[in-house]
């Protein structure tokens, strides 16, 4: 009896697992022939999903994650914040036409059995007065050196003067200058002297570099310029007495 019991049990089991593995075959069989061959593409929802899944991609598209892409916000083109950017100062006409720089001279010549080293330095603050001429003044440091017979005789002019400036042909330069200039007392001069300097001169002017301020916004050239002077009528006790040509190279700020 036990055994039949048993036998019976073990048939039961085996038909109810039986059909239940034919539920699971016709289930899957009858969702296969449903399915497309990429079954890649079939599992992401987005390629058959319903039409509320549709309206919300575009909603996403429309407002990005990244508000600066297509919103006006506070940023340039660079991505930079331009919210506590000061706004640029307005440049006064003064300022637009005024302009600073210095002169360099070097010379060494012989004179008298002596040899002579002279350098000039004449820093000077100018203005534009139009597109081509420029006027100012300046300030001039010369120091004189004399060698001979294995002495050295060093001395130091100061002094000023006025100057106009043309710049013509676009780099065509054209100079005079009024310059007096005073002498200390040496083994050379034994007094003080002063000599009035009477300059022209022609030379060459041309853009190095152009700044740009950040404060004003304003876009002003660094120059140089070469220059040969001529003094048409200098003192026995001028600098330039025994040799009257000037040799000038400078540079300059918004001119």
């Amino acid at each position: 009896m036990n055994k039949t019991i048993l036998i019976t049990s073990a048939l039961l089991f085996c038909a109810s697992l039986q059909a239940q593995n034919d539920t699971i075959k016709n289930y899957y069989e009858d969702h296969n022939q449903k399915k497309s061959d990429d079954e890649i593409k079939d599992f992401y929802p987005q390629q058959n999903a319903p039409q509320h899944y549709d309206q919300y991609q575009q909603n996403q598209q429309a407002q990005p994650f990244y508000p600066q892409q297509n919103q006006q916000q506070p940023y340039n083109n660079q991505g930079r914040s331009t919210v506590n950017k000061m706004p640029l100062k307005e440049e006064s006409e003064f300022m637009k036409r005024l302009f600073f720089g210095s002169n360099l001279n070097l010379q060494l010549y012989g004179t008298s059995g002596y040899n002579v080293f002279s350098y000039d330095l004449s820093p000077f603050a100018g203005f534009k007065l139009n597109k081509y001429f420029a006027a100012g003044v300046q300030i001039i440091y010369n120091n004189t050196i004399y060698f001979a017979r294995g002495q050295n005789i060093s001395y130091s002019i100061v002094g000023g003067g006025l100057f106009v400036r043309a710049v013509v042909f676009n780099h065509l330069l054209l100079a005079v200058e009024y310059d007096i200039l005073t002498e200390p007392p040496s083994s050379v001069f034994g007094n003080r002297t002063i000599s009035g300097e009477k300059m022209a001169g022609a030379g060459y002017k041309a853009t190095i570099a152009t700044l740009h301020s950040k404060k004003t916004g304003a876009e002003k050239p660094l120059s140089y310029f070469v220059c040969l002077m001529y003094d048409f009528a200098p003192d026995r006790s001028s600098p330039y007495y025994y040799n009257q040509l000037v040799y000038r190279l400078g540079f300059a700020y918004n001119w």
